[in-house]
């Protein structure tokens, strides 16, 4: 009878064994057939961080140059884009109606500025004109 247990015993071990051997030969596989997607996994967690890096520094430069602007525009001085696409800024002093054309002083630096600037520029020169 221990006899029989011992033989059974090494049965189930080797039994055992074999599915573990299996089981080894699947992951293997599995391994070897997933590891192209899990290299693309990798790429694309990686580029994926690259651009939400790249999308935070753009806002923040974009927070930053609204920001100046609105000091600028604070401080009197607007800037517009010009048909060749540089910019040119204008410092327009205060609105005084009395001033004429060539007393204005003009202060000019290249810069890249949206539409919307042009605009605001547009409506203050307007504005400094009608004398209001």
């Amino acid at each position: 009878r221990h006899l029989e247990a011992e033989t059974a015993m090494e049965k189930y071990a080797k039994r055992l064994r074999i599915t573990n051997e299996n089981l080894l030969k699947q992951i293997e596989q599995l391994q070897m057939v997933h590891s192209p997607d899990i290299g693309e996994v990798i790429y694309l967690r990686w580029s994926n961080a690259c651009l939400r890096y790249e999308l935070i520094r753009k806002q923040e430069e974009e927070k930053k140059r609204m920001w100046e602007i609105e000091e600028k525009e604070k401080e009197g001085t607007v800037e517009y884009e010009e048909a060749d696409d540089k910019s040119t800024s204008v410092d327009i002093g205060d609105d005084s109606s009395t001033v004429e054309m060539g007393d204005i002083p003009l202060h000019v630096e290249p810069k890249s500025q949206p539409n919307i600037t042009k605009r605001k520029f547009c409506h203050k020169l307007k504005r400094w004109a009608k004398g209001s």
